[in-house]
């Protein structure tokens, strides 16, 4: 089955209780044909933090909030739906903060 590496920023896997050092490569099985947005749905439906922050259920989408590379590029907000993910590739959600 092919596989992607995800990887999530400090603050996201702070939220979920994991050591939050670093960008942690976790292996995922991806399904033919599988779009970033379907991995996230997907997962949203076994993981707390896609569940509460990173899929927005009401609109079925990604939260605003966080930015999705793939393969070290900024995937465009209105291409997520779109974007097939291949085996190999390299998934990275950053949560946007603001502070002052």
């Amino acid at each position: 089955m092919p596989q992607i590496t995800l990887k999530m920023d400090r603050l996201l896997r702070r939220s979920s209780g994991a050591d939050a050092t670093g960008l942690e490569a976790t292996p995922v099985t991806i399904w033919e044909g599988e779009s970033i947005l379907d991995l996230v749905r997907r997962l949203a439906a076994e993981d707390a933090v896609f569940r509460n922050d990173i899929h927005d259920a009401k609109h079925q989408m990604i939260e605003t909030n966080i930015v999705v590379a793939l393969n070290g590029c900024v995937v465009n907000p209105n291409e997520r739906s779109s974007t097939i993910l291949r085996d190999g590739d390299e998934v990275i959600f950053i949560s946007m903060y603001y502070g002052g």
